[in-house]
């Protein structure tokens, strides 16, 4: 509406001004004169300036942020952006009124001046006369003609299709939405009123849109260079294509591969592993022992200021390891390590010794030694092996995971630590890979295993699942 509204609003001033300078020699070009006429001669005009002022920034403004948010940059540099936004409307808006007020002052102060500035002005509409004025009028019917052609035009081509037959689009949830061939799937699901991402609006940019389709081939048109360029970007399958850009001949089903909600930095390339893949990955378990109890005997502010207290702590923990947070469960911690750069890589490059982590937990548990009676003791099991990665949900609780019996294992691994009295469990396949000397570890297939105290980590023993471990 913002970007109809400027041409009809702005026909006036182009016309009187520009139109009436060039061909009738109004000579309005003087900004003094044009200056006079919006704050004395014409009031009116004036106020529909300054109207048509805010309107159009606000529109291009409108436009440069669904551009610029494309970018990967744009986050960092938005409030700067916006001050320049809000600023240079301002400061406009500001020397028009200065100018203004100048004018009249000098109006006032100089009868003469007034009188010269009055004098042309009423010439220049002399000259123009009610022709431009008859010709505002008639730009602004023309105007609206159009756009009410287009829109007559755009129903009768409709109409025109729909008799021609008509395609069938199914969605996940089984809703069926017919279409006339023409029509995108990105505005067949808006016609619908389906939900359905798309930061840019339609224009093939931000790939947010982007949707799996099964059908028939030869009722899917092929990509056309810039949505391919697009696809490419975001390392795409190729079952995937463009909801804003595909406009399909015959019956197809769709999924759409991002939630509605999806954001800018949705659209951006990420790993192809997030579509789903079997990568061979580490998975850690850490639990909290005896939080039941504790938690009876805390209000909930101040247990749930100790649980972000611990999440906190055990996120710092794993990203300095390489890796990252999968999901917290109650008072539960899941990881996942050498998603992007391998199980291998991961161990030699970035990952402290296992046995580090009970220690570094002491020492943040000391500095919470006011706010619990007791010490704070976790459980930690690792395990590495191949598993089924990808991006998995429902709308906003989208996240990275993974699955599989590698991640089962990793679990029933943290299990043990109650077992064996002890703070950390690893399977022997991670102990491998990390190059951990196993010489200084106890043996729990010896005839009489010894639970190590609450401060070891390392024991030994077959974990679920696996013919052999270490821990």
């Amino acid at each position: 509406m913002l970007g109809f509204s400027i041409p009809f609003l702005l026909t006036e001033h182009v016309l009187q001004t520009r139109v009436a300078d060039t061909f009738y020699g109004a000579h309005y070009g003087y900004y003094a004169t044009l200056l006079y006429t919006f704050f004395v001669a014409d009031p009116l005009r004036g106020g529909l300036q300054f109207t048509v002022l805010v309107i159009a920034w606000i529109h291009a403004m409108i436009g440069l942020r669904f551009w610029l948010r494309l970018k990967p940059w744009y986050e960092r540099w938005q409030p700067i952006l916006y001050a320049f936004a809000l600023l240079m409307p301002t400061f406009a808006i500001l020397g028009f009124l200065e100018g203004g007020s100048q004018v009249m002052t000098h109006g006032r102060g100089s009868g003469l001046g007034r009188a010269a500035l009055g004098r042309t002005i009423r010439g220049q509409r002399r000259r123009t006369g009610a022709f431009l004025d008859q010709m505002v009028v008639w730009v602004r019917y023309g105007f609206l003609a159009a756009l009410l052609a287009v829109l007559g035009a755009r129903l009768a081509r409709w109409r025109w299709e729909r008799r021609r037959g008509v395609l069938r689009m199914t969605y996940p949830s089984g809703r069926v939405v017919q279409i006339v061939r023409g029509v995108s799937v990105l505005e067949a699901s808006r016609m619908a009123g389906i939900p359905h991402a798309s930061v840019c609006g339609g224009r093939g940019r931000c790939s947010t849109c982007r949707i799996k389709i099964e059908g028939a081939k030869e009722e899917i048109p092929p990509a056309a260079s810039e949505e391919v360029k697009v696809l490419r970007r975001v390392g795409a399958a190729p079952d995937v294509r463009l909801a804003c850009q595909l406009r399909p001949h015959g019956d197809l089903r769709v999924t759409p591969l991002l939630p509605a909600t999806a954001q800018a930095r949705d659209g951006f390339r990420r790993p192809g592993y997030l579509q789903g893949a079997e990568r061979r990955s580490r998975s850690l378990f850490a639990d909290l022992r005896s939080f039941t109890q504790l938690s009876e005997q805390k209000l909930p502010y101040d247990l749930v200021f100790l649980l972000n207290r611990y999440f906190a702590e055990m996120g710092h923990a794993v990203e300095a390891a390489g890796g990252r947070i999968d999901k917290f469960i109650g008072d539960g911690v899941m990881a996942l390590f050498g998603l992007d750069t391998g199980v291998e890589a991961g161990a030699a490059r970035r990952s402290p010794p296992p046995g580090t982590w009970p220690s570094a937990w002491r020492l943040s548990i000391a500095r919470w030694s006011h706010d619990i009676s007791e010490p704070l003791r976790i459980g930690i099991g690792i395990h590495t092996g191949p598993a089924i990665v990808g991006e998995m949900g429902y709308g906003t609780a989208v996240s990275i995971t993974a699955v599989g019996d590698s991640v089962n294992t990793a679990s029933r691994i943290e299990s043990l630590t109650k077992t064996y009295a002890c703070q950390l469990v690893v399977s022997e396949a991670v102990v491998l890979r990390a190059g951990i000397d196993l010489g200084r570890c106890t043996t729990a297939r010896d005839r009489n295993p010894r639970p190590r105290s609450s401060g070891s980590w390392c024991a030994r023993s077959p974990a679920p699942g696996s013919a052999r471990a270490g821990a």
